[in-house]
């Protein structure tokens, strides 16, 4: 199953915050981002195939960003495992899935005109 977010997943730096008693919990920002991919995905009708539900799966991420340097030799900070948590949260969510059927996952970062997210999630077959 491919499913393509369009914009910037942001950074869970400033999706998650603690509060005054040291719990974590997910800012205003984190929510509107994880209520904006469930609407995408309801509006296109996106469902997690049965097939896949229940299951150990491989999820595939795919970074797309305009720009990945801000000069040879120094990349723009840009780091990929911390934009993971919450988008692996919004699907979650918007798919009624949990994520703790995540055997593996593989994130890679790309430059490309429109900044978006692809991922695959696929059945992982455990020997």
């Amino acid at each position: 199953m491919k499913i393509t977010i369009l914009g910037t997943t942001p950074s869970v730096n400033s999706l998650y915050a603690k509060g005054r008693h040291g719990n974590i919990y997910l800012t205003q920002s984190g929510r509107i981002y994880k209520k904006e991919v469930g609407d995408a995905l309801r509006k296109l009708g996106v469902e997690l195939p049965e097939p896949l539900r229940d299951r150990p799966l491989r999820v595939r991420c795919a970074f797309a960003f305009e720009r990945l340097w801000e000069r040879p030799g120094h990349p723009v900070r840009l780091d990929v495992d911390n934009r993971l948590k919450v988008l692996l949260d919004a699907l979650a969510e918007a798919l009624d899935w949990d994520d703790k059927w995540v055997w593996e996952i593989v994130a890679s970062k790309h430059e490309g005109p429109v900044e978006r997210v692809v991922v695959e999630l696929e059945r992982l077959v455990l020997s």
